[in-house]
């Protein structure tokens, strides 16, 4: 079951979570507009991969908040 995702709708709707996040991980509000870029960017691209058939991209194996929050996380542990 695909379904089509608006992204610009997904990320107004999970804009405050990533502002949480970046909250925690950054105290300079710069930064913290950046990690949000990041994670937006991060979140398109994933749902992008996902209407491709990439597996890469979002599964539909978490909510989509579930998958927002792992999102940053997970690059963050990265960088």
């Amino acid at each position: 079951m695909k379904e089509t995702i608006q992204i610009e709708k997904l990320l107004s709707e999970y804009a405050p979570l990533m502002a949480r996040i970046a909250a925690t991980f950054e105290a300079n509000k710069s930064l913290q507009d950046e990690l949000i870029q990041e994670m937006s960017l991060a979140v398109w691209r994933a749902f992008e991969g996902a209407s491709k058939g990439s597996d890469s991209g979002f599964r539909g194996e978490a909510s989509v908040k579930t998958f927002v929050a792992k999102v940053r996380t997970t690059r963050r542990s990265i960088t």
